[in-house]
């Protein structure tokens, strides 16, 4: 198969399509015709590593091989991210979001603050999370603290589970925050501490099926991550991650992405162009489910 689909053949052209729809159907994955050459490319490289040369036949390996599956799987998923990425989604969960759960929460007899990073890829952003809760909790101690981070990578859920950093990576993160959370691991090399790393629970997680946890979580983080899916998908997840949510929860998403004619389950909040919605307690009123 060549590398630009561009050069491929009409033949050629019809089994990358065939192999595009085995994985979106199996992960949800969706590759438009301007994004088919990555994976055509990255299909490429899988054959030529197991002396493959006719795709039909790496398509029945994928279907029968559940190992090379996830071996494409991982090179198909997008790991980009950073420590606090985005710092003025952060700023509106540490000063607006975090306050407002924590005094509504305050005279409950268990407090409970829970959050969901979906799409945790390496782990930096599950891990802000828990440090930015942590420095607004303050010296709250009687609270329980958890910070789900799911991923279909199985190898981004290890390294979240292991939070071990680059120095180049740590850099990211504010200096103050760098000396409570963070122990160093020779010259190069950084991992957050474990008190930090209890409150992170790393869970391999498919944004296609039910969240992973059984009580309904206060903030989701799902950002760049609906660019990657359908319509039909996004709709789909939208709908889980509105059950996944307590009452006037908060989700953000990226700045490129928006729930605007696709889901209603979510009201949008204005937060000088912040892409941040809430649960909409209206719409599920109106369709019988209760207050």
């Amino acid at each position: 198969m060549a590398d630009l689909v561009e050069r491929l053949t009409g033949t050629e052209l019809a089994q990358l399509e065939s192999l595009r729809e085995l994985v979106q159907r199996r992960s949800g994955l969706a590759y438009s015709k301007g994004r088919l050459y990555q994976l055509a490319n990255r299909v490429a490289r899988r054959m030529k590593h197991l002396g493959l040369d006719d795709p039909a036949h790496y398509r029945l390996q994928l279907q029968s091989d559940g190992e090379e599956y996830e071996t494409l799987l991982e090179d198909l998923l997008v790991q980009e991210t950073s420590f606090f990425r985005n710092e003025p989604q952060f700023h509106v969960l540490r000063e607006y979001v975090l306050p407002a759960i924590i005094s509504r929460k305050g005279f409950a007899d268990r407090r409970t603050l829970r959050l969901w990073s979906a799409g945790c890829a390496g782990g930096h952003e599950p891990y802000s999370l828990a440090m930015t809760a942590r420095e607004v909790l303050g010296t709250r101690r009687d609270w329980e603290l958890e910070v789900w981070a799911t991923d279909l990578s199985r190898r981004a859920v290890e390294r979240t589970a292991a939070g071990i950093y680059r120095r180049s990576e740590l850099e990211r993160i504010p200096a103050g925050l760098r000396q409570r959370y963070l122990e160093p691991l020779g010259s190069d090399l950084g991992r957050l501490r474990e008190s930090l790393r209890r409150i992170v629970r790393p869970r391999r997680h498919n944004l296609l099926r039910p969240p992973p946890f059984d009580a309904p979580v206060d903030v989701i983080f799902c950002r760049n991550v609906l660019i990657y899916f359908e319509v039909d998908c996004i709709q789909r997840i939208a709908e889980l991650l509105h059950r996944g949510l307590v009452e006037d929860g908060y989700l953000f998403i990226g700045h490129s992405e928006s729930l605007f004619g696709i889901s209603e389950r979510f009201r949008l909040v204005d937060f000088a162009g912040l892409p941040l919605y809430r649960k909409s307690r209206r719409t599920r009123r109106r369709r019988g489910e209760g207050a």
